[in-house]
């Protein structure tokens, strides 16, 4: 009989920390490629974010005579919708997804010139939310209330943040701190936003602000001897937990900044074998993803796809199942299951990695006989997948490890 997974340290589908669950077991994931739209691919495409279940949603790209128009969809397998738009020949384009599964982003209103809204979209159709009078408007995030954020065009051309409770709700223009852009990119369900502005000087600054409040500088809330200048912050979590982008002392890098105590921004260190990291989501259970990446090009295509647990950075390409070898650069979004959007640009790949309890050797999803047949023939051959441990090394150690972990079913 199978053993079901879901009774150890595999968090899909269940409830519980990542990061408490599985923080002493090496991290192991099951990938799986997104679909295709009919006729897609025929210039850029990506994924964006992750709903609760696991939808992945984003936009692909198909050739309509002369013009090259995006088509927003989501996927879960086994298949993938698309998001439809306005007309035959307009554009839409999946930003984010609310923790219910609503799902926001742009719809183009008009081809000549292009003019596109801030929408949630549908498999019917969209409905659009407007801009804040200018030529363009996109939605980025929405909350369990209802609460969408994004940014627009105003009628002077300047890109203002705005946010609005749909719907119903009035579009709501957060201005900037000075200068002529601002955008929130994430809200959690304490209506908590999070997002970039330039200043007076042009210069951009990490913001937060509220409906009620209104929009802070991220830097006038941290001591101001802590050698941090942050620039943009990407998300924010359940419990406040900002992650984003910056320098330290001058020199680039992310940070993991704790509104809710304050405090000096902790640093998101990137992977031994590179010199830079690019934090852009966070769980609920304080697991970070992004990538890394080294300007002196020591790794083949220059980034590589990471996840953070309890502060220890892991590449995700090698911690993926069966993987035949694909880099994965890019990790965009993380649901509070732990699964993860993956992107290898170069290569038109985007997948969904979804966490797997480290005895399953086959990534079927059940911990059997046939995962410890399959280790002990890895370790006799000295093979990758069986260096349990992670230290370069196959040795009795592995075993060891591995044994303990399939005998407590995970």
């Amino acid at each position: 009989m199978k053993r079901s997974m879901t009774i150890a340290c595999v968090v899909a589908g269940v409830s519980g920390s990542l990061a408490a669950m599985c923080s002493a077991q090496p991290l192991r994931y099951r990938m799986e490629r997104v679909g295709w739209l009919s006729g897609a691919g025929n210039g850029p495409d990506t994924a964006y974010a992750i709903d609760a279940g696991g939808r992945v949603v984003g936009f692909q790209s198909r050739q309509l005579g002369m013009n090259i128009r995006a088509h927003g969809y989501v996927w879960d397998s086994p298949g993938i919708v698309e998001l439809q738009p306005l007309g035959p020949n307009f554009a839409t384009a999946a930003r984010g997804v609310s923790p219910s599964g609503l799902i926001v982003g742009y719809a183009e209103t008009a081809d000549s010139p292009s003019t596109i809204a801030a929408a949630v979209l549908s498999a019917t159709g969209p409905t659009v939310i407007g801009t804040l009078g200018g030529s363009s408007g996109m939605a980025y995030d929405m909350n369990s209330s209802g609460l969408i954020v994004g940014d627009s065009r105003t009628p002077s051309g300047d890109s203002h943040a705005f946010w609005i409770r749909w719907p119903g709700g009035t579009m709501t223009d957060l201005g900037t701190l000075g200068g002529d852009l601002s955008r929130v990119e994430a809200v959690n369900d304490a209506d908590l936003m999070v997002g970039q502005s330039r200043d007076t000087a042009g210069v951009f600054r990490a913001i937060a602000a509220t409906p009620g409040s209104g929009m802070v500088d991220l830097n006038s809330v941290i001591p101001p001897l802590s050698g941090w200048s942050l620039t943009d912050a990407h998300d924010v979590n359940a419990s406040g937990k900002i992650v984003g982008v910056g320098a330290l002392n001058g020199a680039s890098a992310s940070f993991v900044y704790d509104s809710a105590s304050g405090g000096v921004p902790v640093e998101v260190s990137p992977l031994a074998a590179s010199n830079r990291a690019y934090a852009t989501a966070i769980n609920s259970s304080g697991v970070i993803v992004g990538n890394c990446t080294t300007v002196q090009g020591k790794f083949e295509g220059g980034f590589r796809a990471t996840v953070w647990v309890n502060g220890e950075a892991r590449e995700l390409s090698k911690l993926v199942v069966g993987n035949p070898g694909l880099t994965l650069e890019f990790a965009p979004a993380i649901n509070d299951a732990g699964q993860i959007v993956v992107i290898n640009v170069i290569k038109k790949l985007f997948a969904r990695l979804t966490p797997l309890c480290p005895s399953d050797t086959d990534g079927d999803g059940f911990v059997t006989g046939d995962d410890f047949d399959l280790f002990v023939d890895l370790f006799v051959a000295g093979g990758a997948g069986a260096d349990f441990n992670e230290d370069g090394f196959v040795t009795g150690v592995d075993l060891d490890a591995y044994l303990d972990a399939f005998e407590s079913g995970c």
